[in-house]
Protein backbone atom coordinates (compact mmCIF):
# COMPACT_ATOMS: atom_id res chain seq x y z
CA UNK A 1 0.00 0.00 0.00
CA UNK A 2 1.40 3.20 -0.49
CA UNK A 3 2.85 5.28 2.48
CA UNK A 4 0.62 8.59 1.33
CA UNK A 5 -2.41 6.61 1.71
CA UNK A 6 -0.99 4.59 5.12
CA UNK A 7 -0.52 8.73 6.18
CA UNK A 8 -3.85 10.11 5.36
CA UNK A 9 -5.87 6.88 6.96
CA UNK A 10 -3.70 7.90 9.89
CA UNK A 11 -4.09 10.88 10.09
CA UNK A 12 -7.99 10.60 10.77
CA UNK A 13 -7.70 9.87 14.38
CA UNK A 14 -8.41 12.49 16.61
CA UNK A 15 -5.96 12.18 18.78
CA UNK A 16 -2.84 14.26 17.96
CA UNK A 17 -0.39 12.71 20.82
CA UNK A 18 -1.12 9.25 19.25
CA UNK A 19 -0.66 10.42 15.79
CA UNK A 20 3.09 11.64 16.85
CA UNK A 21 3.54 8.15 18.50
CA UNK A 22 2.08 6.32 15.67
CA UNK A 23 5.13 8.36 13.90
CA UNK A 24 8.02 8.35 16.11
CA UNK A 25 8.22 4.96 16.95
CA UNK A 26 7.24 4.02 13.20
CA UNK A 27 4.43 1.82 14.40
CA UNK A 28 3.15 -0.31 11.37
CA UNK A 29 -0.69 -1.30 10.80
CA UNK A 30 -1.75 -4.42 9.15
CA UNK A 31 -4.04 -4.06 6.20
CA UNK A 32 -7.19 -4.86 7.83
CA UNK A 33 -6.48 -2.27 10.68
CA UNK A 34 -5.97 0.37 8.53
CA UNK A 35 -9.55 -0.61 6.68
CA UNK A 36 -10.76 -0.55 10.70
CA UNK A 37 -9.10 2.93 11.02
CA UNK A 38 -10.55 4.11 8.02
CA UNK A 39 -14.09 2.83 8.61
CA UNK A 40 -14.30 4.07 12.24
CA UNK A 41 -12.84 7.33 12.23
CA UNK A 42 -13.54 8.55 8.75
CA UNK A 43 -15.54 12.27 9.90
CA UNK A 44 -18.13 12.18 7.26
CA UNK A 45 -19.86 9.39 5.31
CA UNK A 46 -18.60 10.51 2.05
CA UNK A 47 -15.09 10.63 3.16
CA UNK A 48 -15.31 6.89 4.42
CA UNK A 49 -16.47 5.82 0.79
CA UNK A 50 -13.55 8.07 -0.43
CA UNK A 51 -10.95 6.12 1.33
CA UNK A 52 -12.86 2.63 1.20
CA UNK A 53 -12.58 2.73 -2.72
CA UNK A 54 -8.80 4.00 -3.11
CA UNK A 55 -8.07 0.77 -0.60
CA UNK A 56 -10.15 -1.34 -2.76
CA UNK A 57 -8.23 -0.55 -5.53
CA UNK A 58 -5.21 -0.97 -3.17
CA UNK A 59 -5.90 -4.14 -2.14
CA UNK A 60 -6.07 -7.81 -3.49
CA UNK A 61 -8.23 -11.39 -3.15
CA UNK A 62 -10.10 -11.57 0.02
CA UNK A 63 -9.85 -8.22 2.09
CA UNK A 64 -10.53 -6.56 -1.72
CA UNK A 65 -13.40 -8.54 -1.61
CA UNK A 66 -14.53 -7.72 1.51
CA UNK A 67 -14.01 -4.11 1.15
CA UNK A 68 -16.22 -3.99 -2.09
CA UNK A 69 -18.77 -5.61 -0.23
CA UNK A 70 -18.41 -3.27 2.77
CA UNK A 71 -18.74 -0.38 -0.13
CA UNK A 72 -21.99 -1.65 -1.75
CA UNK A 73 -23.65 -2.21 1.75
CA UNK A 74 -22.86 1.27 2.79
CA UNK A 75 -24.21 2.91 -0.32
CA UNK A 76 -27.45 0.20 -0.03
CA UNK A 77 -27.66 1.66 3.64
CA UNK A 78 -27.97 5.23 2.48
CA UNK A 79 -30.67 4.21 -0.20
CA UNK A 80 -32.55 2.06 1.97
CA UNK A 81 -32.93 4.52 5.11
CA UNK A 82 -33.78 7.31 2.63
CA UNK A 83 -36.36 5.61 0.94
CA UNK A 84 -39.71 5.77 2.31
CA UNK A 85 -42.52 3.81 2.69
CA UNK A 86 -46.21 3.77 3.28
CA UNK A 87 -45.78 2.69 6.89
CA UNK A 88 -42.44 4.73 7.96
CA UNK A 89 -41.39 7.83 10.30
CA UNK A 90 -38.60 9.32 10.58
CA UNK A 91 -38.03 10.95 14.13
CA UNK A 92 -35.11 13.61 14.16
CA UNK A 93 -33.39 14.85 16.95
CA UNK A 94 -31.77 18.54 17.54
CA UNK A 95 -29.39 19.14 20.01
CA UNK A 96 -27.91 22.87 19.64
CA UNK A 97 -24.74 21.35 21.38
CA UNK A 98 -24.05 17.83 22.67
CA UNK A 99 -25.21 18.09 26.75
CA UNK A 100 -27.78 20.41 25.20
CA UNK A 101 -31.92 19.78 24.87
CA UNK A 102 -33.04 16.53 22.81
CA UNK A 103 -35.64 18.11 20.43
CA UNK A 104 -37.42 15.86 18.87
CA UNK A 105 -39.60 15.98 15.83
CA UNK A 106 -41.87 13.31 13.98
CA UNK A 107 -41.64 13.51 10.01
CA UNK A 108 -43.28 11.86 7.39
CA UNK A 109 -40.37 11.39 5.13
CA UNK A 110 -36.59 12.06 5.00
CA UNK A 111 -37.00 15.06 3.15
CA UNK A 112 -38.91 16.57 5.42
CA UNK A 113 -36.50 15.80 8.59
CA UNK A 114 -34.21 17.73 6.62
CA UNK A 115 -36.28 21.05 5.82
CA UNK A 116 -37.37 20.87 9.82
CA UNK A 117 -33.80 21.65 10.95
CA UNK A 118 -32.96 25.23 9.33
CA UNK A 119 -36.71 25.91 10.16
CA UNK A 120 -35.94 25.09 14.51
CA UNK A 121 -33.11 27.72 13.76
CA UNK A 122 -35.61 30.29 12.17
CA UNK A 123 -38.11 29.50 14.46
CA UNK A 124 -35.86 30.05 17.67
CA UNK A 125 -33.95 32.82 16.11
CA UNK A 126 -30.55 31.17 16.93
CA UNK A 127 -27.21 30.62 14.87
CA UNK A 128 -26.67 26.68 14.07
CA UNK A 129 -23.25 26.02 16.12
CA UNK A 130 -20.05 23.79 15.12
CA UNK A 131 -21.30 21.46 18.14
CA UNK A 132 -24.70 20.72 16.99
CA UNK A 133 -25.99 17.34 16.66
CA UNK A 134 -28.47 15.48 14.44
CA UNK A 135 -29.86 12.20 14.17
CA UNK A 136 -32.39 10.46 12.20
CA UNK A 137 -34.00 7.50 13.46
CA UNK A 138 -36.15 5.99 10.90
CA UNK A 139 -39.08 3.58 12.66
CA UNK A 140 -41.83 1.44 11.39
CA UNK A 141 -45.60 2.41 12.68
CA UNK A 142 -47.73 -0.41 13.90
CA UNK A 143 -50.96 -0.27 12.80
CA UNK A 144 -52.46 -3.66 14.75
CA UNK A 145 -54.22 -4.54 12.41
CA UNK A 146 -55.30 -8.79 11.79
CA UNK A 147 -52.74 -11.30 12.86
CA UNK A 148 -50.39 -8.79 13.35
CA UNK A 149 -46.83 -10.19 15.06
CA UNK A 150 -44.30 -8.20 17.71
CA UNK A 151 -41.62 -6.63 15.68
CA UNK A 152 -39.26 -3.73 17.09
CA UNK A 153 -40.06 -0.39 15.61
CA UNK A 154 -36.12 1.06 14.92
CA UNK A 155 -35.15 0.34 11.57
CA UNK A 156 -31.86 2.09 10.99
CA UNK A 157 -30.19 5.27 12.29
CA UNK A 158 -28.13 8.61 11.14
CA UNK A 159 -26.50 11.28 11.95
CA UNK A 160 -26.00 14.43 10.40
CA UNK A 161 -23.00 17.22 11.00
CA UNK A 162 -23.73 20.76 11.06
CA UNK A 163 -24.51 21.48 7.54
CA UNK A 164 -26.09 18.94 6.95
CA UNK A 165 -23.73 16.67 5.75
CA UNK A 166 -23.88 12.90 6.71
CA UNK A 167 -21.59 11.49 9.13
CA UNK A 168 -23.05 7.59 9.41
CA UNK A 169 -26.11 6.00 8.65
CA UNK A 170 -27.09 2.33 9.60
CA UNK A 171 -29.93 0.46 8.90
CA UNK A 172 -30.01 -2.59 11.25
CA UNK A 173 -31.36 -5.52 8.49
CA UNK A 174 -27.80 -4.55 6.44
CA UNK A 175 -25.30 -3.84 9.71
CA UNK A 176 -23.62 -7.30 9.08
CA UNK A 177 -24.35 -7.82 5.48
CA UNK A 178 -20.67 -6.97 4.36
CA UNK A 179 -19.76 -9.57 6.48
CA UNK A 180 -22.15 -12.08 6.23
CA UNK A 181 -22.56 -12.85 10.13
CA UNK A 182 -25.26 -12.56 12.42
CA UNK A 183 -23.45 -10.15 14.65
CA UNK A 184 -22.22 -11.78 17.11
CA UNK A 185 -18.37 -10.87 17.70
CA UNK A 186 -17.14 -13.64 19.88
CA UNK A 187 -14.49 -16.01 18.66
CA UNK A 188 -15.36 -14.51 15.01
CA UNK A 189 -12.76 -14.70 12.31
CA UNK A 190 -14.33 -13.06 9.74
CA UNK A 191 -12.62 -9.72 8.09
CA UNK A 192 -14.60 -7.20 9.95
CA UNK A 193 -13.80 -3.78 9.64
CA UNK A 194 -15.39 -2.96 13.27
CA UNK A 195 -12.85 -5.12 14.37
CA UNK A 196 -10.47 -3.52 17.64
CA UNK A 197 -7.62 -2.19 16.57
CA UNK A 198 -4.26 -1.91 18.92
CA UNK A 199 -2.52 1.31 19.56
CA UNK A 200 0.83 2.17 20.63
CA UNK A 201 0.98 3.24 24.58
CA UNK A 202 1.20 7.03 24.13
CA UNK A 203 0.24 8.23 27.71
CA UNK A 204 1.96 7.98 31.04
CA UNK A 205 0.14 6.47 34.33
CA UNK A 206 -1.46 8.38 36.39
CA UNK A 207 -1.17 11.31 33.69
CA UNK A 208 -4.09 14.09 33.45
CA UNK A 209 -5.97 13.19 29.63
CA UNK A 210 -8.94 15.23 28.33
CA UNK A 211 -11.36 12.88 25.80
CA UNK A 212 -14.26 13.06 23.95
CA UNK A 213 -16.21 10.66 22.42
CA UNK A 214 -19.03 10.96 18.94
CA UNK A 215 -21.96 13.03 20.42
CA UNK A 216 -20.68 13.97 23.92
CA UNK A 217 -18.63 16.89 25.53
CA UNK A 218 -14.58 16.75 26.11
CA UNK A 219 -14.77 15.58 30.04
CA UNK A 220 -11.19 15.22 31.65
CA UNK A 221 -9.78 12.01 33.63
CA UNK A 222 -6.80 10.33 35.06
CA UNK A 223 -5.36 7.91 32.82
CA UNK A 224 -4.66 4.37 34.12
CA UNK A 225 -1.68 2.77 32.07
CA UNK A 226 0.57 0.84 34.45
CA UNK A 227 1.76 -2.06 32.26
CA UNK A 228 2.51 0.48 29.06
CA UNK A 229 1.02 -1.93 27.10
CA UNK A 230 -0.80 -1.18 23.57
CA UNK A 231 -3.89 -1.58 23.27
CA UNK A 232 -7.33 -0.47 21.88
CA UNK A 233 -8.79 1.63 24.44
CA UNK A 234 -7.56 3.47 27.39
CA UNK A 235 -8.86 2.95 31.11
CA UNK A 236 -9.86 6.93 32.37
CA UNK A 237 -11.52 7.06 35.78
CA UNK A 238 -13.34 10.95 35.17
CA UNK A 239 -11.99 13.86 37.84
CA UNK A 240 -15.63 14.50 38.20
CA UNK A 241 -16.81 11.41 39.12
CA UNK A 242 -18.38 10.74 42.71
CA UNK A 243 -15.36 8.68 43.84
CA UNK A 244 -12.67 10.68 43.19
CA UNK A 245 -14.90 14.11 44.58
CA UNK A 246 -15.31 11.90 47.96
CA UNK A 247 -11.54 10.99 47.78
CA UNK A 248 -12.48 7.17 47.73
CA UNK A 249 -8.99 6.05 46.27
CA UNK A 250 -9.33 2.47 47.49
CA UNK A 251 -12.00 1.91 44.72
CA UNK A 252 -11.22 4.19 42.58
CA UNK A 253 -10.43 1.46 39.84
CA UNK A 254 -13.70 0.59 39.74
CA UNK A 255 -15.09 3.76 38.07
CA UNK A 256 -12.77 3.52 35.06
CA UNK A 257 -14.23 3.54 31.75
CA UNK A 258 -13.26 2.20 28.46
CA UNK A 259 -12.27 5.04 26.15
CA UNK A 260 -11.29 4.07 22.73
CA UNK A 261 -7.34 5.15 22.45
CA UNK A 262 -8.02 8.20 19.61
CA UNK A 263 -10.19 9.78 21.74
CA UNK A 264 -7.80 10.41 24.30
CA UNK A 265 -5.72 13.52 24.20
CA UNK A 266 -2.93 14.04 27.34
CA UNK A 267 -2.81 17.24 28.57
CA UNK A 268 -0.96 19.16 31.25
CA UNK A 269 -2.16 19.78 35.23
CA UNK A 270 -2.43 23.73 34.75
CA UNK A 271 -4.95 22.76 31.38
CA UNK A 272 -7.71 21.38 33.36
CA UNK A 273 -10.30 23.22 34.71
CA UNK A 274 -9.41 24.74 38.23
CA UNK A 275 -11.54 22.47 40.73
CA UNK A 276 -10.57 19.73 38.36
CA UNK A 277 -6.94 20.76 39.00
CA UNK A 278 -7.77 20.53 42.98
CA UNK A 279 -9.17 16.97 42.68
CA UNK A 280 -6.20 15.87 40.44
CA UNK A 281 -3.52 17.38 42.57
CA UNK A 282 -5.35 16.02 46.27
CA UNK A 283 -5.29 12.53 44.28
CA UNK A 284 -1.47 12.49 43.21
CA UNK A 285 -0.56 13.67 46.77
CA UNK A 286 -2.62 10.54 48.49
CA UNK A 287 -1.38 7.73 45.73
Amino acid sequence: MEQALCKRIVSLLPSKALKQEIENSAFVFSDIDLLSIAFQYAPDYDTRLEILKLLEASFEGELKAYTSRLIEVQQRMLASFIKHEDNEIYELHIKEKPEGYDNRYLCASYDAALKMIPLFYQEYECEEQGSAIYEITKRRVFYGGGKALFSEDELGDMFLLPGGKIESVDVWDLEHAAEGCSGNCYCCSRLCARKDVIFPDFIEHYSPVKYKTPHTTAAYGIAFNEDHSPGTDVYIVPLDCTTMRCHDYENIFNAHEHIPAPFVEPVQEEDLPTDLQKIYDDFISKI
